[in-house]
């Protein structure tokens, strides 16, 4: 039976309506660990502004880190970085090849 609805207020919530008489039983496994650092992608949103002349395109991305460091990200071919923030902080980013150095 496949859920009815997968996410809710952005977190994953599967939700499952069996019709009268019929049974439902669910097994959840927690994932297993790996040993060594590890980088979650948590979420993500994407929003598109169409424009006259181009598309801007705004992505947030929520990560979980199991060490602090330089998480990178590379963005599709032609695409220009206007800004970049990380939680409340605004952070001024130049191009270093293919990706973004930001500080």
């Amino acid at each position: 039976m496949a859920p009815t609805n997968y996410v809710q207020d952005g977190q994953l919530a599967p939700w499952w309506q069996p019709w009268p008489g019929e049974r439902l039983q669910v097994r959840a496994l927690q994932p297993t660990t790996v040993s060594g650092p590890t980088l979650t992608l948590q979420g993500h949103v994407t929003t598109l502004t169409p424009g006259a002349h181009s598309t801007l395109a705004e992505t947030t991305l929520r990560f979980r880190a199991s060490l602090a460091g330089t998480q990178r990200a590379t963005p599709p071919p032609g695409a220009e970085l206007l800004g970049m923030r990380l939680d409340d902080d605004e952070y001024r980013c130049r191009r270093a090849t293919a990706s973004w150095n930001c500080r």
